[in-house]
């Protein structure tokens, strides 16, 4: 009921993939032609477009959402089968591993 009610299911599933980890965002930059042309205001102005990549919020959001499944299934799980797993996974790769591991 936890996962669900909190609307984590589709972190095990998969229907929930992670999105990027970075966005690129274009930023538009005036730019002044001849600088001594521009004291006269006689200058050409432009306009340069510059990408720069940016943490993804959603991405921060979705890890967050993530991480806290994380620690509720490994806080369900005894110690013997925590020395089986690895500390750096995602919900999805922690439940593909256990599954695998305690499906037979």
């Amino acid at each position: 009921p936890f996962i669900k009610s909190h609307r984590l299911y589709g972190h095990i599933d998969g229907t929930t993939p992670a999105p990027p980890m970075y966005i690129d965002r274009e930023v538009k930059k005036t730019v002044v032609g001849d600088q001594a042309a521009a004291a006269a205001a006689m200058s050409e102005i432009r306009f340069e477009y510059e990408t720069i990549t940016e943490n993804n919020l959603e991405y921060e959001a979705w890890l967050a959402h993530d991480q806290s499944l994380v620690a509720y299934i490994t806080s369900t799980l005894s110690e013997e089968v925590l020395g089986g797993i690895d500390e750096d996974l995602t919900a999805l790769e922690l439940w593909s591993t256990l599954a695998t591991t305690y499906s037979q």
